[in-house]
């Protein structure tokens, strides 16, 4: 998914009609945070999802599922 990473706060700086226009297709309706990328690896590198087995987890605020 979208983060909004630093050069995505500068590209939404210059163009502010093309947040909105992304954002409209992500039923989170907004960009990813680094923080929650983060939170995703450290569950995968938790000992808590030993058990998951032969998933791609996909962090882009249910953009797949649009």
């Amino acid at each position: 998914g979208v983060i909004m990473s630093e050069i995505n706060v500068e590209r939404v700086k210059k163009n502010p009609a093309l947040l909105a226009e992304r954002t409209a297709e992500i039923p989170a309706g907004r960009y990813g945070e680094p923080d929650e990328i983060a939170d995703a690896i450290l569950y995968l590198a938790a000992a808590a999802p030993a058990n998951l087995q032969g998933h791609n987890p996909v962090a882009d605020g249910g953009y797949i599922n649009h």
